[in-house]
């Protein structure tokens, strides 16, 4: 049973420790499990992350390393090629307040989101400029709280995660995490890194900015409203971080190496790069998920009764065939009887 309790204005939760593998181990094998276990994986977990949005609250930072595999679902198991299924989900440092779990909700294009959270972003500097100098010590402890709150940058991260360390204002949705159980799902049942060639040069560029703008709010540096310059240089910095968005936005996940076109497209859907095209919430996922495993099992089941059908017309036809050769041979050997005859000779000849 977990433990609560706090000391000195720390509260602190204890779990027992179990020592179960985690998926990133799994992964490093490099042995690609059978496409079935992808939605008993896939399902656990977003079941999990369904009732923890409904909690209000997203996990904002999922990785392999985070969903552990149970026992009876250990490496020899796996070598076997027997079923797996994470079993815990840990590595909550940094997870979020979800203010919109209690009811559905639509996202707006993430582009058209990036200037509000800029001009909130903006607003929150000015106001901690002008608290005075007195009060650094509490403007460095908030700071220092936003960024623990935040998740580093990694090839899991959904583009609306390089805005929210950009903006140092959150952008993170329970869509979020839908994107990075889906593109830990590809890693895992594609036996290959999950990493983006083609948005590489974007994702580079969003990097370097978020980096700058990091250690610009770390600093405390805002630009005064005359100060003409560093304003300039802002917007080109904004200028550039926007293109680099968009040209991440108006690109797709490959998602082919799966083999299986049903699941491909419940990928497809979970990857995309704009969260106002994902399904809203895990729920939402979940529930696509089933849709597509239902498409898998009837296309196996229609699969199997061609396969059936088949080989029964194939020994039909054999047994026909096998029936005709037996006919033909009878008929020729009777074509060729030798019928022996008693010779006049013979006739009259008496045994003695």
């Amino acid at each position: 049973n977990p433990l609560f309790f706090e000391d000195v204005g720390v509260r602190a939760l204890a779990l027992e420790y179990n020592a179960m593998p985690d998926l990133q181990s799994y992964a490093e094998v490099g042995k690609q499990p059978p496409v079935e276990e992808l939605h008993r994986m896939a399902s656990f977990v977003l079941k999990t992350l369904e009732d923890v949005h409904k909690r209000g609250w997203i996990h904002g930072d999922l990785q392999p390393k985070d969903l552990l595999i149970p026992p009876s679902s250990s490496q020899s198991r796996h070598q076997s090629g027997e079923a797996i299924a994470a079993g815990l989900i840990c590595g909550w440092t940094h997870a979020l307040r979800c203010n919109q779990a209690d009811a559905p909700f639509q996202e707006p294009p993430l582009l058209s989101r990036l200037p509000v959270l800029l001009e909130e972003s903006d607003a929150m500097r000015m106001r901690e400029k002008g608290s005075g100098e007195g009060s650094s010590a509490s403007r460095d402890r908030a700071f220092r709280t936003r960024l623990a709150s935040m998740a580093g940058p990694s090839s899991f991260s959904a583009p609306e995660q390089y805005v929210s360390l950009y903006s140092g204002q959150v952008a993170e949705t329970p869509c979020t995490d839908v994107y990075r159980v889906a593109a830990i799902t590809l890693q895992i049942f594609s036996a290959r890194p999950f990493c983006d060639e083609q948005a590489s040069s974007a994702v580079d560029m969003l990097r370097r900015l978020s980096h700058c703008a990091l250690l610009r709010r770390a600093r405390g540096k805002v630009s005064a409203e005359g100060d003409k310059s560093g304003n300039s240089e802002l917007e080109e910095e904004v200028a550039e971080f926007t293109s680099a968005l968009s040209q991440l936005l108006q690109g797709a996940v490959d998602v082919r190496a799966l083999k299986c076109q049903e699941l491909e497209v419940w990928l497809q859907s979970c990857l995309q790069r704009d969260p106002a095209a994902r399904p809203e919430t895990a729920a939402a996922a979940l529930e696509a998920l089933d849709a597509a495993w239902s498409e898998v099992e009837a296309r196996v089941l229609a699969d199997h009764k061609a396969s059936t059908a088949t080989s029964a017309k194939e020994k039909a036809a054999r047994r026909a065939a096998e029936k005709a050769a037996m006919a033909a041979a009878t008929s020729e050997s009777t074509r060729h009887r030798v019928v022996l005859e008693m010779s006049p000779e013979l006739r009259q000849m008496q045994v003695l």
